[in-house]
């Protein structure tokens, strides 16, 4: 197979960064790993294609799915065990993604089911489109790695949360925000909690949301 020439035509017909194409020769075996260059793309949802062919060019497998590129909020400088999301992986007690579409005007919920994870769901309305977006959820051991001050007063238990790239989950993006999380009903008896005076504190400059 001419693969260079299979390229051109490929990259022709969709479109110069509209995606990417990599080839894979002389596969001895049923398995095999291949590495997509990504770098130049835009986020959202793309088809991905794979096709295996016999050694006269004839197709003998084929499958299609849908992948979601998506940019991830930037850690900040560190040193150590550092996740994804710029959390210290000592810190994170358990994770959890959920990905939705996020349309114009329209209310989305990301849910979560995880018995580890405290937060169930987050809404809000996006005002523009953003396609397919993920949320995650990080419960930690203590306060966030991402955080200068300590969270006031006898806390449940300390999270992150994530939505979108870095910037996505604003007042300029979204509108309507709420997260829905359990509380544990020990932890309300055993601390003396009044019922009608838990909060959920967000960081900004130690202020409450």
């Amino acid at each position: 197979m001419d693969t260079y020439r299979f390229e051109k035509i490929i990259n022709t017909v969709i479109g110069l960064n509209n995606g990417t194409v990599f080839f894979k020769n002389n596969v001895s075996s049923n398995n095999t790993s291949i590495k997509l260059d990504t770098e130049d793309l835009n986020t959202g949802d793309y088809y991905l294609l794979l096709g295996a062919f016999e050694s006269n060019e004839r197709l003998v497998a084929f499958s299609q799915s849908v992948v979601n590129i998506y940019t991830p909020a930037t850690p900040p400088p560190s040193g150590g065990g550092i996740g994804t999301s710029g959390e210290a992986f000592e810190n994170i007690v358990c994770s959890e993604t959920d990905r939705q579409f996020i349309g114009k005007d329209e209310e989305v919920s990301f849910s979560f089911e995880l018995e580890c994870n405290y937060v169930k769901y987050v809404n809000f309305t996006g005002l523009m489109s953003f396609g397919k977006e993920a949320s995650k959820v990080e419960i930690l051991n203590h306060t966030s790695t991402l955080v200068s001050k300590d969270t006031p007063d006898v806390v449940l238990k300390n999270l992150n949360v994530w939505v979108g790239g870095l910037g996505m989950f604003s007042e300029n993006n979204i509108r309507d925000p709420s997260i829905t999380s359990m509380v544990d009903r020990s932890w309300v008896v055993d601390n003396g909690i009044i019922l009608n005076t838990i909060s959920f504190y967000s960081y900004n400059d130690n202020t409450k949301d």
